[in-house]
Parts: C-alpha cells; structure tokens; sequence
C-alpha cells in the first residue's frame, strides 16, 4: 500500500504522470480519516 497526501498528484499534470508511470494498481481517492479503515481492509483482503 502506498499513501500519498499530496493532492498536486490529482490536481496538476505532472502528478497524473507520475500516478501513470506506478504499476497497475487500485486506487482510492478520499478523505484522510477513511485510510485507517480502507488500509485494514486491503490487509485484511477483503
């Protein structure tokens, strides 16, 4: 899992190619008070 609090990756060009250039991958975008929940379920696998 990787967590990025940068919004520039979503808001600004250079962020769309650094999230392109990742492997393929799910994402979220979201609230940071929903990453301890969201993170114990990928962990979790389900």
């Amino acid at each position: 899992m990787v967590a990025i609090f940068d919004s520039r990756v979503i808001t600004k060009r250079y962020g769309r190619l650094f999230t392109d250039s990742l492997p393929a991958c799910t994402r979220r975008d979201g609230p940071l008070a929903s990453l301890p929940a969201l993170a114990a379920k990928w962990i979790d696998g389900k």
